[in-house]
């Protein structure tokens, strides 16, 4: 998952994109986009031209053994 922060127009190009989807999507704050990280979905960033990119990625997993376990606070 992506979470994307720029305001818009703050940027030109880093879209989002599925290898053969014409779909892209434009990284615009509070845009967040989905998928799960294997093979079928491989994806790219398209060049950013102006500005500076800014995105925050997530993951999860179900597999309990790729899981990290973060140590509490102190």
């Amino acid at each position: 998952m992506v979470l994307f922060l720029n305001e818009p127009g703050a940027t030109k190009g880093g879209e989002f994109e599925f290898e053969g989807s014409p779909l892209r999507v434009a990284p615009e704050c509070g845009t967040m986009a989905a998928f799960t990280s294997n093979g079928e979905n491989l994806h790219a960033v398209t060049p950013t031209t102006m500005g500076l990119r800014w995105a925050l990625p997530i993951w999860f997993t179900e597999t309990v053994d790729r899981a990290q376990t973060l140590p509490p606070p102190k």
